[in-house]
């Protein structure tokens, strides 16, 4: 299969960092309230997804992927990663996942589609290319939230074993976006149980990979929920124990929100990343990390740097060459990713690779909504220079 390399010649304007709020915080708020993440229908018809490099004929790599989360999601509103397949017309989709992780599967396809611009609400229709099939995003993501709902037990939690902190961190992370864009009481109650039994279950459990969702999520609750200050500062210093380049950017840009200087471990931390980057295309396939990996390094470095940087914005290109150019075109894999690595993408398949290779689009060309609400007044001190 031919697959092009698009390079954009020049940064297009985010949709979301285009709608700064209209005041600012008093000055003795701590920091300003995060930007509303809710738009008129009005505006999602008329958006396209411009600001996430081109594909080939005018669609994007976001649409595509979009489009093949949309058309491998099951009647009852989840994604199997295992049996997706099941929702193919013909021969199934390769790259079934190894792992039970429906409900982080489900969140992280979620996730994708509210970053995207779509809400629970959204009335906006669209033809898949592939099926030739009407479909409105707004109804595909509802129907993942109910489904996250009904798989909630009592005291809030999300679920169970080896993967158990990662599922619960992304279940609730899809659950507070879905909540912030919608700010429907329909959530707002499971939100809050499931933030509580994040915060039990962070609380008991080693610095892991699974620590940076946890964060994400805290930080993300924190300005609508009950977050104690306290578990929340012992998150964070988990995440500076985590192993990892993007663990450490994250914990530094939070540690210093509200500052536009980085410290002189981050830099260090940060330069490999620019001299080698680790997804170029000339790497073998073996050597690539996963899209987790991906993901987590592209929100790490945009909290860290801003959407703005120069060295950021070199940086997202080669992401976006490399994306661009692995995402499958034509057939029923069309706007898919395969699943690389030996460990989480394997184990999530082709779904979670997909939804985590979009996201990371998202974050480093449109600056995602859950950086951004996270980082708002860095964001703003970034942006001014």
């Amino acid at each position: 299969m031919a697959l092009a390399l698009i390079r954009f010649a020049e940064e297009r304007p985010s949709r979301r960092a285009s709608s700064p709020p209209q005041t600012s915080a008093p000055p003795s708020s701590p920091r300003p309230d995060p930007p509303p993440l809710a738009r008129a229908e009005t505006e999602v018809a008329a958006a396209t997804t411009d600001s996430v490099p081109c594909g080939d004929g005018g669609a994007t790599a976001a649409d595509r992927a979009l489009h093949w989360l949309a058309r491998h999601q099951s009647e009852d509103g989840h994604w199997d990663p295992s049996g997706f397949g099941a929702c193919c017309k013909n021969l199934a989709c390769p790259g079934a996942g190894a792992g039970k992780l429906e409900v982080s599967v489900t969140a992280l396809a979620a996730l994708a589609i509210l970053e995207a611009g779509y809400t629970p609400m959204s009335r906006v229709s669209s033809v898949d290319p592939i099926d030739k099939k009407t479909r409105r995003l707004g109804d595909t993501v509802r129907n993942a939230v109910k489904w996250l709902l009904e798989r909630q037990d009592a005291e809030g939690g999300f679920g169970s074993g080896p993967a158990a902190l990662f599922e619960q961190a992304v279940a609730t992370l899809a659950l507070v976006e879905a909540y912030g864009v919608t700010n429907a009481r329909l959530y707002r109650e499971p939100t809050a149980r499931a933030v509580g039994a994040l915060l039990r279950r962070q609380a008991l459990e080693e610095p892991s990979n699974a620590t940076f969702w946890a964060v994400l999520a805290l930080e993300a609750a924190a300005p609508s929920f009950a977050v104690d200050a306290e578990a929340l500062a012992r998150a964070r210093r988990s995440l500076a124990a985590s192993q990892g380049a993007a663990a450490h950017l994250l914990a530094d840009a939070l540690e210093h929100r509200d500052s536009d200087d980085a410290t002189d471990a981050a830099r260090e931390e940060r330069a490999p990343l620019f001299a080698a980057p680790p997804w170029r295309r000339s790497k073998p396939l073996e050597a690539r990390p996963d899209a987790l990996t991906v993901f987590a390094d592209a929100i790490a470095l945009v909290a860290h740097m801003g959407p703005h940087d120069k060295s950021f914005s070199k940086w997202r290109e080669g992401l976006s060459d490399t994306l661009n150019g692995s995402q499958h075109r034509g057939g029923c894999l069309d706007g898919s990713w395969d699943p690389l690595g030996p460990d989480w993408d394997r184990a999530g398949g082709r779904v979670f690779a997909t939804a985590l290779s979009l996201l990371a689009l998202e974050a480093a060309w449109e600056w995602g909504g859950v950086p951004r609400a996270i980082f708002w007044s860095r964001y703003e001190k970034l942006r001014a220079r």
